[in-house]
């Protein structure tokens, strides 16, 4: 914190923003801006900042692809976004040696089909991106659904609660939460909300099918129910939550998760 700096330049991925954020937060050090050089395995938040500048006509002109060259010329531009940040909080009874859980997230969190994918493939990460297509493959084979309560705050203040099972949740803050996952046209990274679809009840593995496909071209709400908030909270009996791409530790299965006051920025 003594440090004299004008911006924080991170090469990596997600998981790698997700440790910064961290420790700018519990240190409250919101005030030097962020850019992301995409060198990981998702680069969620490098592919929203692009989606949020050049919209959809990185689609139409070649010169525009997603890329670490046009992430290099986006940084010298040096055109600055603001970024919601979010807190997650649980507190563990079963495991006396488990502290209570305090992290900070940008990205997203994810229970059930998504974090399945991503955790259940790490074993396959050499062979790139195909593990995510072989993995998606096995859950819609699977089908597989957890039973939980998710509870959310409505704009009067008064909480609302789903109990049923769950084949897919997802909180968004930003419209791609990896490069290759295109959630929604509309979110953005600095309007104070979270943005949460699921996919709850009976469903068929054609739904499922249709529902990863979607995220091809954003347009995943055809097939989910979704909300708008700034706090929620997720009590789980099992399955996999993911903050951020990286694993939540098993014990914790109560959550809290709220939007803060305070924003980064980020380019």
């Amino acid at each position: 914190t003594d440090m004299d700096y004008d911006v924080i330049i991170i090469l990596g991925g997600d998981g790698t923003i997700h440790s910064i954020v961290n420790i700018l937060a519990e240190n409250d050090l919101f005030d030097k801006p962020i850019c992301h050089l995409p060198c990981g395995t998702g680069n969620g938040l490098s592919k929203s900042l692009h989606f949020t500048q050049y919209n959809n006509n990185y689609r139409d002109d070649p010169k525009l692809k997603f890329n670490i060259n046009v992430a290099i010329d986006n940084m010298l531009e040096y055109n600055i976004h603001q970024l919601n940040v979010f807190k997650v909080s649980s507190s563990n009874t079963d495991l006396v040696d488990v502290e209570d859980l305090n992290k900070y997230g940008f990205l997203s969190m994810t229970w059930g089909l998504f974090s399945n994918i991503d955790i259940k493939t790490e074993w396959l990460r050499r062979l790139g991106p195909i593990r995510n297509t072989l993995g998606a493959v096995w859950e819609i084979i699977k089908k597989e659904s957890y039973y939980g309560e998710f509870s959310y705050k409505k704009n009067d203040g008064t909480w609302i609660t789903i109990g049923d099972n769950f084949h897919y949740f997802t909180a968004s803050n930003v419209s791609h939460i990896c490069e290759d996952v295109f959630i929604n046209k509309d979110i953005k990274m600095n309007d104070g909300l979270f943005h949460i679809g699921f996919l709850r009840g009976k469903t068929s593995r054609w739904n499922i099918l249709k529902l990863l496909l979607s995220f091809e071209s954003g347009t995943c709400d055809k097939y989910i129910e979704t909300i708008k908030t700034t706090h929620f909270r997720l009590k789980i009996k099992s399955g996999i939550v993911v903050l951020d791409g990286e694993k939540i530790n098993d014990a914790y299965r109560e959550f809290d998760v709220q939007i803060l006051d305070k924003q980064i920025s980020v380019f």
